[in-house]
């Protein structure tokens, strides 16, 4: 898969856990539908992307929920592409 111009694309997990640490969302109107759609595994990243030499294939990418464009390959796997707005960090197990 190749990333457009300033995107990321990222593989969905639908998990509320990464590694062995818990993602502390707030519960308030809205977030708990949606509270594990909260991180992604990078598939790729577009070459006019400002964090290109930051963020490698595979890095697990914290985002803004609700953000990006939902792209849908097969029905089993979600992908979204972000914009570098939408990034959060890269979670690195210590």
């Amino acid at each position: 898969m190749i990333a457009p111009h300033k995107y990321v694309i990222v593989k969905v997990h639908h998990t509320g856990k990464i590694g062995n640490s818990s993602l502390v969302i707030p519960d308030s109107c809205g977030i708990r539908e949606n509270h594990e759609d909260y991180y992604g595994e990078v598939i790729a990243v577009g070459p006019e992307c400002p964090y290109r030499d930051e963020i490698k294939i595979g890095d697990k990418i914290l985002y803004f929920r609700n953000e990006g464009i939902k792209i849908q390959v097969n029905f089993d796997t979600d992908y979204f592409a972000l914009k570098p707005r939408a990034l959060l960090g890269i979670y690195q197990d210590v």
